[in-house]
């Protein structure tokens, strides 16, 4: 078969493929090819010129010489912003606008009303068959009689008119209108029906930002000519809409988009359906996008999956095959709404935060970020809902969708507005939930009766293994509840109860449950104020307890009296492995009966963790704890820093005494203790008034201890002589790696020895002095 080229076609099939070329690769590529091509080009006469923004001058006179007009058969003209510009006069100079006889289609964008009209002026001796305006100012009271004219001659099928605010009143229709095509912005429910009425030719109508709310319908007429119809961006009403689509009963094609109305639950069910099988039998394209303010949302409260039922039918999925999603977004500045779609839009005018939704498709609810941004098949595995003063109106649609979804791992909904109504529906979903894991509701207003609804979640539940629910005005009534749970449940490893209304009972409550309990090892009880008898129920249930690992008691006003409770508990207690007391009242005398606990314990401590900080500790209360260091020495495994999860190792590691008064004497006490003890990693002795003596104590212990690899040091009174002192010993302790030594009075020259310090020590990587942290590599 002997080979064909381009050349080898008739020039009516090339003609045909330059009808999709752009006039530039015709004449810049193809007519400069061959002659042949030339020749081709010179006998094409369907061009289209575009004179975009870009043109300059120049090639207004380039162009002006290369086209005869005649071979011109649409054109796209822009007019620039400027009211000085004379493009519109450069273009009737250089084009000699009644040469154009094959002109049939003309764009004039960003166009002035003085240069429209001589556009107008035109195409009104052109034949012009489409004409499309985009005006640069919609704001003029002034009629337009030459396009008045233009669409009443009837010659005109295809108008397009952008940015004029309601058409009726620069423009006068005439039954005698020809148009196929109309597409307008902004137009009242009366003047859609006024349009219809006068252009019976018209099969597709579009319109832009159409209001549509609590139109007359009363005497509007039908308008079967028209099969196409499509409203973007309208306010409509149920009834409104309804009327227009009963109106149109030859529609093919509908699009109805952005459509803000008020949500009717009773209206919507089964409507669509109905209407669409007796009023447009003929539709087979449907398309729309409708929001709705969640807060319109009827008494009666909705699921997703029984918004969206109705187009599960067979009449959706199967005769029609559309498919619908229903969605609940929460937006982050403003109100949540539900949306209905079946092709998704983006949202203006509002930050999306978060959003799920049902498909008509399945009974799974999808979550994602904004659609547009996250891929929606992609995994969520935490959905942070933190501080986005969500309701509890909003809950539950989230319950909602939570119940059928099967990837979110972690559910934050901190610091927002949730009673014990939007827990209740949160609860009834995560009885059976197999996929949530954390579950955090700090800062909310679940009270008593919500603690209950989380109670009766505990007991079928058997996935949520962490349960924050601190700052809920949660009373011993509702901690009742929850111990009783506790008592059965084999999920929950972790607990935070902080900041709430627990008395003496609910402790006692709770110490019954974790006699029972085998598997909550971390518990927080931060903030709630325990009197004595609270923290003796406590440590009697924890005297024997072997899973509990880590307790938070920082904040309850402990005071020397109860200490008594704590070193019985340490005394037989061989599991604890972190022990958080910051933030009480101690004293010195507590610390001897904690210390007195520790020492007498028969069996290995297995305490790692003990945070002490603002405790009003002494000198004396220094004394005591270097005791415990002393005889503390078993071998450590790791480092744990200061608070928090520390699980199955074997010895005190960190010590944390921060914001007391140790002072000097009582740096020598710990410094004698660690130059014996081989297993404190950590030691913070932030703001105790030690002083230049008290750092070379320090000093001493860190040229004999080879475990320390981190020391605190800050806001103390250590001078340049208490830095002197540190630097030298520094000079051949080969284990310490972190020094904060900031905001102590050690003035240039102690910041010099520090300097030259991290020139020659290399192990010391973290150095903080004078509130800077230098890191050193």
């Amino acid at each position: 078969m002997s080979e064909r080229s381009l050349l080898d076609l008739p020039v009516e099939i090339l003609h045909h493929i330059f009808d999709y070329l752009h006039i530039k690769t015709i004449f810049c590529s193809l007519r400069c090819t061959c002659t042949q091509l030339h020749a081709t080009v010179q006998t094409y006469k369907n061009f289209q010129l575009d004179l975009s923004a870009s043109t300059s001058t120049v090639q207004f006179q380039y162009i002006s010489q290369l086209f005869h007009p005649e071979r011109i058969t649409g054109l796209i003209f822009f007019a620039e912003i400027n009211q000085h510009s004379n493009r519109a006069k450069l273009f009737f100079a250089s084009f000699p606008i009644y040469q154009f006889t094959r002109l049939r289609s003309i764009a004039l964008l960003n166009i002035s009303i003085d240069d429209l009209n001589e556009f107008l002026q035109c195409a009104s001796v052109l034949l012009v068959t489409s004409l499309s305006i985009h005006l640069a100012n919609p704001y003029f009271h002034r009629s337009l009689p030459l396009l008045t004219s233009l669409i009443n001659q009837g010659n005109l099928r295809r108008l397009q008119i952008i940015n004029m605010y309601y058409v009726l009143q620069p423009l006068l229709w005439s039954t005698h209108c020809k148009l196929t095509y109309l597409a307008i912005f902004k137009c009242t429910f009366e003047e859609l029906f006024i349009i219809l009425g006068r252009c019976s030719f018209l099969r597709t109508f579009v319109l832009q930002d159409c209001t549509m709310y609590n139109a007359d319908v009363a005497n509007f007429h039908s308008c079967p000519q028209l099969t196409s119809l499509h409203i973007t961006d309208a306010y409509l009403s149920w009834k409104s809409l309804r009327h227009l689509l009963s109106s149109t009963p030859s529609l093919v094609d509908l699009k109805v988009i952005s459509c803000v109305r008020y949500f009717d639950a009773e209206s919507e069910s089964f409507s669509w359906e109905e209407l669409i099988q007796t009023r447009l039998p003929s539709l087979t394209h449907f398309h729309f996008f409708f929001r709705y303010d969640i807060q319109m949302f009827s008494n009666n409260y909705m699921s997703l999956h029984s918004i969206i039922k109705q187009f599960r039918s067979p009449f959706w999925l199967e005769d029609k095959q559309w498919f619908v999603t229903c969605d609940f977004v929460l937006n982050a500045l403003s109100s949540s709404e539900i949306i209905l779609y079946t092709i998704p839009q983006p949202i203006y005018g509002a930050k999306i935060f978060i959003r799920c939704h049902a498909r008509s498709t399945d009974s799974i609810c999808y979550f994602t970020k904004d659609l547009f941004e996250q891929d929606e098949n992609d995994d969520l595995l935490e959905l942070n809902l933190a501080n986005m003063r969500t309701r509890s109106t909003n809950i539950q649609l989230l319950a909602c969708a939570l119940q059928h979804n099967t990837t979110v791992a972690i559910l934050n909904l901190d610091g927002n507005q949730i009673n014990s109504d939007g827990i209740r529906h949160l609860a009834d979903v995560l009885k059976d939930n197999t996929t949530i894991q954390t579950l955090s509701l700090n800062g909310n207003i679940i009270g008593d009766v919500g603690a209950q609804y989380l109670a009766e979640m505990l007991q079928s539940n058997n996935t949520l293994t962490t349960l924050r629910i601190c700052g809920n005005q949660i009373g011993d009534e509702g901690i009742r509840y929850l111990s009783s749970s506790l008592q059965t449940n084999t999920t929950l490893t972790s607990l935070d109860i902080s900041g709430n209304r627990i008395e003496n009972e609910g402790v006692r409550h709770l110490a019954d449950a974790f006699k029972k309990n085998k598997m909550l090892t971390t518990l927080s009880f931060q903030d709630n104020y325990w009197k004595d008898e609270g923290i003796q129920h406590l440590c009697q249930a924890l005297r024997k307890n072997t899973t509990i690992l880590t307790i938070d008691l920082r904040s309850n006003q402990i005071v020397p009296s109860s200490s008594q409770h704590l070193s019985d508990m340490l005394e037989t207690n061989t599991t604890l492995t972190t022990l958080i007391l910051a933030d009480n009242e101690l004293e010195s005398k507590g610390i001897e009966l904690l210390a007195c606990g520790l020492r007498k314990n028969t069996v290995i401590s297995a305490l790692r963790v003990l945070n002490l900080r603002f405790n009003r500790i002494d000198v004396d209360g220094a004394e005591h704890l270097a005791d415990v260091l002393i005889y503390n020495t078993v071998t450590q495994h790791l480092l744990c820093l200061l608070v928090f999860l520390s699980r199955y190792l074997q010895s005190l590691t960190t010590l944390s005494l921060w914001n007391n008064q140790i002072k000097d004497t009582g740096a020598r006490c710990l410094a004698d203790a660690l130059k014996q003890n081989k297993t404190l990693i950590a030691l913070d002795l932030g703001r105790n008034f030690i002083a230049v003596t008290g750092a070379r104590y320090l000093a001493d212990m860190l040229r004999i201890n080879t475990t320390l690899t981190s020391l605190g040091l800050w806001s103390n009174e250590i001078k340049e002589k208490g830095v002197h002192y540190l630097v030298q010993a520094l000079s051949s302790n080969e284990t310490l790696t972190t020094l904060d030594i900031g905001s102590n009075p050690i003035g240039d020259n102690g910041e010099q020895y520090l300097i030259e310090l991290s020139k020659t020590n290399k192990l010391l990587t973290t150095l903080n002095f004078n509130d800077n942290l230098v890191d050193i590599i």
